[in-house]
This record gives C-alpha cells, structure tokens and sequence, in this order.
C-alpha cells in the first residue's frame, strides 16, 4: 500500500473511533435534564455540554423553544464553584442564540463574575457579555471594561480589548472611543497579545481620521511592538498609509525595509508583500523585498514557497526584469508536489519567459490543467495572455491552448477568463483576428453560459464582418436563433443586422434570415428583428438585373449562406431571384444607426419620451423625433456640481461633433453650435453653458467680503477629514483679485456635543507672504447641521502659489443630553481638532474658458507667435494614457478642447489642446502630446503659449 494511503487510513480509522460520532439531538437534550438535579454531577454536566457544542458547531438546528430551555437550564449551574463546569457554562452561553430579552437574566450573573478576584472567571465573563449584551446596558458595564483594559493580567486585558472589538462592531463606536487612552497604554504592554488587540482596536476607533492614524503608525515606526503578530498588522496599516502618499514617506518605508531581516518568516513576508504592493515605488525600493521572496522560494515549507511565488506571480507584471533572477529557483518550482505552487511559478515564468521557451512551458501546463482549481486555471489563463500579447508571434500556439481550455471542466469564472483573454488577444494581435474569431464560433455551438454567448455574438457583429470571408459566420450566428436563451436570441438578431447593413452583397440574405425570427416567443427579440428589418429594407428597392460582376458577386455571397435558406418559402426565393440594389446612401444613414453611439444620453432619450408620450395632442399631429422633441435631464450629485463650476465641457464637445468645421466656433467665441446637437437644446434652447458659481450667493451675503471685488474662480470642495470622522471639513478656495479666501464647511457629527465659535486657524511656513487678513467663525453648530467658517489671506504681488498650511479647527465644546437635547454646560470648553493640509496651486488662478471648437482654437493658436511659447517635456511615472490626461489637466486648471481629454481604448500615443484663461482675463492656450512607453511608462511633452511669458512659463513648470 502507499504510504500516503496507509497515513489517511490510520485518520479514517481515527475518525470512526470519535466519542460524537453518531450522537443525537433528542438524546443529547434528555441527558441535559441534569442541569436541573439538586446535587449537580459537575462531570456529568461538562460532558453533556461538550455534546451540544459539538452539535451546535456542527450546524444541527434546533427549536427556539429547545433554545430557550437550554439556555435557562445552563444559567442554573452558575451555582457550582467547579472551575471546569464554568468554562463550559461561558461557552455554551456564546453559541446559544436566544433573543435580548432572554440574555438579560444572565447578564447579572457575567456582571459579578466580571468582578471576581478569579481572573479565569472574570476574563471569559467580559468576553461573553461583549457577545450577548444589549446596547443600552453598555453603559453599567464601561467603567469594568475600561478598568480591565489596565489590568496587570495580560489574558484579562486581552478580553477587554477584543471585547471593545465585538462591541464596536455591534453597537456603534461612540462609546468605545472614549477608551482611547486605555487602549495606548495597552499598546505599550510587554504581553505581545494585548499589543496585537490593542493596535486592532485602536485602528478601528480611529480608521476615519487618515491624519490620527498616519500619526499612530508613525510613533510606532519608532518603537514598533515586540509580537510578530502586532508588527505584521502595523505594516499592513503603514502600507494603506503609504498608498496615499506621492511620494511616499522615507520614515515609514525605512521600517517596511527594515522588517526584511527580522528573525520571523512572517514579518519577513509580510514587509516584502506590502513593498511589492505599493504602486507608488520604483525598482530600487521593490528588490530588496524580491530577494526576500527568492529565498522562500527554496524553502522546506511548503507555505513559505506558496506565499513566495504568489506573490512574485503578482509583482511580475510590474517588474519582470527583477523577477526575472529568481528564473531557476522558479523551474524548480514546475515539479513541485503541490500543483498551486508549480501552477503559479510557470505563470510567473511566462511572464518572464523568452519567446524560445514558450513550447516548452506550453507542453509543461498541459500536463496539470485538469488537477488544479480554477482559481489557479483563471492566474495560468492571465498569463497565458499577458505572453500572447508580449510574443504576437506565438499567438497560434497560445490560442490553441486557450482553445483547447474551452473544453476542459471549469465553472463561469474559469470559462469568462479565457473569453476576456482571447478577446484582449484578438483586438491587439492583427494577424490573430480570424482565427480566434474561428475558435469562437465553435466554443458558442455548446456554450453553457448565456453571457459569454452574447458577449461573442457581439465580437462577431462588430468584427466578423470586416473579415475577408464574412459570410461563413453568419451560419453560427445564426444557429444561436434557434434553441438558445432569450438574451442570446437577441444578440444573435443584432449581429446579423449588423452584418446586412455592413455588407451590401448579403443585405437580402440577412432580410430573410431575419423575417424567420419574427414568431418569437420574446419581446425583446421581436422588437430587434423589427427594427433591424424596417432600417435594411429602407436600402432595398427594385430595380432591373445587375449586371454580371455585381449580380455574381451577390450569388456567390449567398452560396456561402444558402444551404440556411432553403426552407426559406416561395416569394422570399423570388425576391431573392429578382435581384435587387442597394442604395449605398441610405445603407450609410442604416450603418450609422447601427455603429454609431447615440448622440443623447439615455437619461435624455427616456425624458424626452416620456414627455412626447404624455402629450396626447402631440402624438395625434407628429411622429417622435430627437430633433424636435429632444429635452435634457438635468444632472444629478457631483456631475451637475462639476458642470455648474467648470462648464458644460460635454455639451461642447458634443455640439462641435455636430457642427462640423465650418461650425467649429462662432467669431465672438459663444461656442454656439448648429446641427441637431447645437445651439438648442429642446424647449430651453440654451448654448453652450456658462461658467455659474454656485458660491456667489453665500460670499455676497458676507460684508467683510464686499471689498474684496469679484470673485475669479471657486474650487472644487477638497475633504480635509473623513466623513465619518468625529467632525467632517472640506475646503473651498474662492479667489479674489489679490486675496484668497477659505471656505471651511464643517459638520458635527457628535449627538452629545454643540459646537460653539467655530474656526480654522491656518500657519504657513510664508507668513511674511500670506497674510491672514480675517476670520469669519461660525458661532454655533448643533449636531448633523452644517456650518461654514472663512480665512481670508492677502496675496503678495506675482505669488500665485503657497508651501501647504496646517489647519487647525478650533472651537468651545458645550455637553448636550441627548434625550432632551439641552445643553448642559453653557460655557464650554477649548477643543482643537486637526485637519489635513491645503495649499494653494498656480491651477487655483485659471479658469475654463468659454467653450470653441477645434477650428478656434487652431485660429487663436496661430494668432499667438512661438515667441510667446514654453515648450518642455516630462515622464509621468504612469502607464495608463487615460490617468496621465486627466492629471495633467487637473494640475493645469485648464479644460480640454471638444473631446481630446479622452483616450481612445488600445491607442498608445495622444494629442490633447487645452484652453482657460489666466486671473486677469489672460488667454492661455496649450497643446499636450501623451506617449505610452513599456520600458518608461507615460511621456509628456507640452507647449504653453500665453501672452504673458511668465504665465506660459509658469504653468509648463507646475507639471509635478
């Protein structure tokens, strides 16, 4: 026998002889009537319980009355002093899920025993109360609680502090929070258990407050806890710290180095994971923790070689010229025991891999497929493509695995994984097109998922028919008509009409195919196979015999389909034989129909037919149309914010689509459009939108702020604390002429407190520069309403940046009963709250300017000489072209001109203008060329031209 037989056989045989085998409910509940005996058998009585455990833990269900029986009788035996006996009493206590009502009887005895110089009895009593407990007898119990967090008992301690984690889950952080200052005093404790739960502790009380927990994890930075398992948790706490940091904080990253050589393997991998998580970091940073990872990666623990390898599989992509040195530690790897682990490392080495070892890693994961889970299938299905699209090359091999995976045993994960790659395959390997489009067409004839069905159908639309052979995709598009799910059904429809109005020559071959569609059982279908038939149609009309290159072109055309039409019956044959010919001009209006996106956005189009459907008189007289009876839905949350401040960009881009050139831009620069997307917009009839401060109201009404002038331009409102956070700030920046105001919007988020004279005190490190000039409080803020609180600072002459400023946000706190809502202390007392930092930025002085198209904005370019232009070049540090434009106009202030702020998918290369205007009413034209590099990630070379030389120059350098 084998060994490994042998060994499971000694478990089986193990198993059978449990003592809980086969024990039943019934029978457990009627030796538990001991409970109730007048001299309790405390043996007995544990043994008993031990049998409800196993049963309740291993899912039996039992009656709420059994429960409620049950958990009286157990309260009886609170009366034995048997230690043993009252560890298990804690225990079924816990499991037992009876209601509030019922656990109140109980909570009397777990209160005393919470107070008993037995330390066994009162740790486990504060666990089980913070488990049953009701939430408005948490108050009796929090002067214990906090009282237990300072014990000198590390395993009372630890209760406490994992109690304060129940209970912050369960009812609400108010109380909790109070215990801050027990729970850092716990942190400081030798015990490395109660270091672990009070970190855990006090990161939930304080998660909301970025700026209290960068504070943490920096004073531990310096005195780190001494448990492997406390340090583990602060190490994944400085990495979501440091996730927000560009560039990231040398201090903390020293300590994420520093833990590489710790003596445990677990800190060890915990440190180099988070390193090779952190997106902010170059290669330099990252190798340190990979060479951690390669010597895991010989480990005699299976784990340490798991945990390696996964995430080197992860890290790869990023920096495949590091992982790269571990390659033979890697091949090793490939005849691992463990599939996991050899499946992983031959990811890792595709990614890695050259072109000439592509066969042999082929052939080595055929070998394994059918014995690994599809968790791992999904990882060996990405890196498959990852090599397809790195060696274009090889795509015929690595498809025909792909193909082959297609008929291998696998869940919806599995199988959408391997569509998602030779979809990613087929749009950026040319040559792989039809061939993939091929191994599509035969993974759809008995595909088990109706959405990778329509997802296919729709590649098959789209692409199929700009293929050199179309028609021989139409035959499984379709036979996805016929026997299929309704979605499917549909999609099928669509791709057809697709193809007839791509391809003139099958046009009358697709109108027959689609006419047997027309008896579905479904609406959606139906309704498809209508309006696909009425837009083909409209491009067909009788006409005398083609002449015999068109009329061969068109029969050869429905050769390739004919065998689909010989059912077809008696006139559509006939049609079929007349011949017929296509009007190009009206099969162009039906291809526009059909591939072009919808110039409305379906907010609109369902408004605007909703509102033709209710006026009844309207029906009678006209038929619907976008150009006549188009209205607009008004925008909702922060896309109407972001159009009220910054301009209806989207309306201009789209009105310059319509417009064409000659409608490009209007002399006075309006950005008035004509076409069916310009100047009107439905019944309002208004052009492009003006720029509207929606804080123009609220500044008037202040006086002090009446000397200041008009205001150019008001920021977006920036968050400086969490909105969960005991008090919630964001800042607006409004700019004046020669001052900047700050506009602090706080909300009292505390039920028991009333904010009173509330401000921001402000410092910076250019005091002699900025110069607080005013503060505006806000004298009294109630719990849930928000306030506003200004500073208003004087600009020095040509400064149009400051160094970032401390805020503060001071104010009297005055005590609130909560059931009346009186206030209890009238006075108060001084409270400061920190906030995050702000600073003002040379975008803070421009402004979009007023919406043209791409023709003004030419003309007005040519109109500024290159003697008014800075030109300068930089590296983003990005790789994603999408990321780097909106970052770059982020940091200019400008708008994008007509749509070039988007990237269109798969392009590696990108042109962006960009207009605004400078505080002063100074043009400000530029023009941004994006390159996507594999090796440097995303390049940016920018022209500025400005009649100002200093502004162009000025805002080419803000580029950071």
């Amino acid at each position: 026998m084998h060994p490994g037989q042998d060994k499971r056989g000694k478990y089986e045989d193990e198993h059978e002889l449990s003592p809980f085998e086969g024990i039943q409910r019934n029978a457990v509940l009627h030796e538990a009537r001991c409970f109730h005996d007048q001299q309790l058998d405390a043996r007995k009585c544990v043994h008993v319980m031990t049998k409800l455990l196993y049963l309740l833990v291993q899912g039996e269900e039992f009656m709420p009355r059994e429960m409620s029986e049950l958990f009286f009788a157990v309260t009886k035996l609170f009366q034995s002093p048997d230690v043993h006996l009252r560890r298990m009493i804690y225990l079924i206590i816990k499991e037992l899920n009876v209601g509030s009502d019922e656990s109140l009887i109980v909570v009397s005895c777990l209160s005393k025993d919470m107070n008993s110089r037995t330390d066994l009895f009162r740790a486990n009593a504060i666990r089980v109360l913070a488990k049953i407990i009701d939430a408005s007898m948490l108050g009796q119990i929090d002067r214990f609680l906090k009282q237990a967090i300072v014990h000198r008992n590390p395993f009372i301690v630890s209760s406490a502090l994992v109690a304060g984690i129940q209970l912050y889950q369960r009812t609400g952080p108010e109380l909790i929070k109070r215990w801050v200052n027990e729970v850092q005093e716990a942190l400081n404790s030798s015990s490395k258990m109660n270091q672990f739960h009070a970190l855990t502790l006090l990161y939930q009380i304080k998660q909301h407050d970025r700026l209290a927990i960068s504070k943490v994890v920096t004073a531990l930075a310096r005195r780190p806890p001494k448990g492997p398992l406390a340090q583990c948790l602060l190490i994944r706490y400085i990495s979501s710290v440091l996730e927000t940091q560009y560039p990231p904080d040398r201090e903390l990253l020293k300590y994420l180095k520093d833990c590489l050589h710790n003596k445990n393997y677990v800190v060890m991998y915990e440190s180099a994971r988070a390193l090779c998580q952190l997106q902010n970091l170059g290669p330099a940073d990252v190798e340190p923790a990979i060479g951690v990872l390669q010597e895991f990666l010989t480990s005699p623990i299976p784990a340490q070689r798991f945990a390696a390898v996964r995430t080197l599989s992860q890290v790869v992509t990023r920096f495949p010229n590091l992982v790269a040195q571990s390659a033979v530690d890697l091949e090793h790897l490939i005849t691992d025991n463990n599939r996991s682990i050899a499946t992983l490392a031959i990811t890792t080495l595709l990614k890695t891999g050259l072109e000439s070892s592509v066969d042999r890693l082929m052939k080595s994961i055929s070998g394994f497929m059918s014995e690994i889970s599809d968790e791992f299938k999904v990882v060996l299905v990405n890196a498959v493509k990852a090599l397809c699209l790195k060696f274009p090359h090889k795509h015929s091999t690595l498809m025909n695995f792909l193909a082959s995976s297609f008929r291998e045993e696998g869940g919806f994960l599995f199988k959408k994984a391997i569509v998602s790659a030779m979809l990613d395959i087929v749009g950026n390997v040319a040559s792989a097109k039809e061939e993939g489009l091929e191994h599509f067409c035969e993974f759809i004839e008995d595909c088990e998922f109706p959405e990778l069905s329509v997802k296919i159908l729709h590649l098959l639309g789209n692409e199929g028919q700009r293929t050199a052979n179309a028609a021989k995709y139409v035959r499984y598009i379709f036979n996805r008509t016929i026997l299929e799910s309704a979605c499917v059904r549909a999609a099928a429809v669509s791709a057809l009409g697709k193809y007839g109005a791509a391809l003139p020559e099958l046009t009358p071959s697709i109108i027959i195919l689609l006419k047997r569609c027309l008896n579905d059982n479904d609406d959606e279908v139906r309704d498809r196979v209508v309006l696909y038939l009425d837009q083909l149609q409209r491009a067909v009309q009788e006409r005398a015999p083609a002449d015999a290159q068109q009329q061969a072109k068109e029969d050869a055309a429905a050769a390739a389909i004919g065998d689909l039409l010989t059912d077809a019956n008696s006139d559509e044959q006939k049609q079929q034989e007349d011949a017929t010919e296509i009007n190009a001009e009206t099969l162009q209006e039906v291809r526009d129909v059909m591939f072009e996106p919808l110039d409305v956005s379906l907010k609109s189009l369902e408004l605007s037919l909703r509102m033709y459907i209710d006026n009844t008189a309207l029906v009678e007289q006209e038929r619907f149309s976008l150009a006549a009876h188009k209205v607009e839905a008004e925008e909702d949350g922060d896309e109407k914010d972001d159009a009220d401040v910054f301009g209806d960009a989207t309306n201009a881009q789209s009105g310059s689509a319509a417009g064409g050139a000659g409608d490009a831009g209007s002399a006075d620069g309006s950005g008035q459009r004509g076409g069916s997307r310009g100047g009107s917009r439905g019944a309002g009839g208004r052009g492009a939108a003006a720029v509207v401060n929606p804080y123009l109201e609220l500044l008037s009404s202040i006086p002090e702020f009446a000397e200041l002038g008009p205001v150019f331009k008001s920021s977006k409102a920036m968050e400086l604390t969490e909105e969960e956070s005991e008090y919630f700030v964001s800042c607006v920046k409004h700019v004046f002429e020669r001052h900047v105001v700050f506009q602090f919007n706080v909300t009292n988020n505390m039920e028991d407190q009333l904010l009173k004279d509330v401000q921001v005190e402000m410092e910076t490190d250019d005091e002699d520069a900025w110069v607080e000039e005013m503060i505006v409080p806000e004298a009294k803020l109630a719990h849930g309403t928000p306030g506003t609180t200004f500073v208003c600072l004087s600009r020095p002459e040509g400064m149009y940046s400051s160094t970032p400023m401390s805020c503060t946000l001071k104010f009297l706190v005055c005590d609130v009963d909560t059931s009346t809502g009186e206030v209890l202390d009238e006075e108060g007392i001084e409270e400061e709250y920190n906030l995050e930092e702000v600073e003002v930025a040379e975008r803070d002085f421009v402004a979009p300017g007023e919406s043209f198209g791409l023709v003004e904005f030419r003309r007005q370019w040519e109109g500024l000489t290159s003697d008014v232009e800075v030109v300068k070049k930089y590296s983003l540090g990005l790789d994603d072209l999408q990321v780097a434009v909106d970052a770059v106009i982020e940091m200019l202030g400008l708008q994008a001109c007509e749509d070039s702020g988007t990237v269109p998918e798969d392009k590696r290369s990108h042109a962006c203008n960009l207009y605004g205007k400078f505080i002063g009413d100074v043009p400000v034209l530029c023009r941004a060329g994006f390159m996507l590099d594999a090796k440097h990630g995303v390049t940016l070379k920018i022209a500025v031209r400005c009649q100002d030389p200093q502004v162009a120059t000025m805002l080419s350098n803000c580029v950071r």
